[in-house]
């Protein structure tokens, strides 16, 4: 496996959701985007070659933007994900001196200004963190925005692991956060006891007791203001704040 989450970056115009969601509005108990759809493509995205698994988990989700929106699954293949990771990393070719991944920061502010997929730019509004020990909070994101991405310092003790990361009070080197190194994974399930999550071209079951040990990002990506947006968003205040997202939450996808 390739592991390219780089270290979390600061930025203090990032958006902290836990300040404009309603933490009245209760999601439901369990939720899977993908239940009763047809089958949407899982695929490593180059993420065994590349250390790119940090655009490959904003690919994920870009797959299910597009269910919503185009009533289709996007003609998204492996080269555009990792033409999007090269543009990020600066990288030309894998194991090269940039193609040492990337920041959550980094990936969310490209997405911003646009994905290239068959000549039509793909972009999001809006982006911002919520914390991974805040379920209530975590869940509703992945109810309302379809999904949320987790950044992962997995230990050693999950090497190999593709199905399922538990963590019930294990110590020692093989338990220590980030020996087996940095990861993104898009999440796009939940139940009481935990996530589902895609890494690596593989759906993992993560429990809460390993995102709330493991897991030092989690990051919400915002394509429109749609109903349920309105719902759970304090949009007053937050544009109040951030007035530049006026225009963005205006402009008409893929423009």
């Amino acid at each position: 496996m390739r592991y390219g989450k780089r270290e979390p970056e600061f930025d203090e115009r990032t958006i902290q959701f836990s300040k404009y969601m309603d933490s009245g509005f209760h999601a439901p108990t369990k939720y899977d985007f993908d239940k009763q759809r047809a089958e949407i493509p899982i695929s490593d995205w180059g993420s065994q070659v590349y250390n790119c698994d940090v655009i490959a988990s904003q690919a994920n989700q870009l797959l299910r933007f597009g269910r919503i929106d185009e009533r289709r699954t996007l003609p998204l293949h492996q080269r555009d994900v990792v033409n999007q990771y090269k543009r990020v990393a600066g990288s030309r070719r894998n194991h090269d001196e940039n193609d040492i991944g990337v920041s959550m920061l980094q990936a969310f502010k490209a997405w911003q200004k646009g994905w290239w997929i068959r000549g039509k730019e793909y972009k999001i509004a809006m982006y911002g963190e919520v914390y991974p020990n805040e379920r209530g909070l975590v869940r509703t994101a992945i109810y309302i925005f379809r999904g949320v991405h987790f950044g992962f310092w997995l230990p050693k003790a999950v090497e190999g692991r593709v199905d399922r990361w538990d963590w019930n009070g294990e110590n020692g080197e093989l338990w220590k956060p980030g020996s087996l190194g940095g990861t993104a994974a898009y999440c796009k399930a939940y139940n009481p006891h935990g996530y589902e999550v895609i890494a690596w071209g593989n759906p993992v079951w993560v429990t809460n007791s390993f995102v709330e040990k493991y897991c030092d990002e989690c990051w919400i990506a915002v394509e429109s203001i749609d109903y349920w947006a309105k719902s759970v968003l304090d949009l007053r205040t937050l544009l109040m704040l951030y007035p530049s997202l006026v225009e963005k939450l205006n402009t008409p996808k893929g423009e």
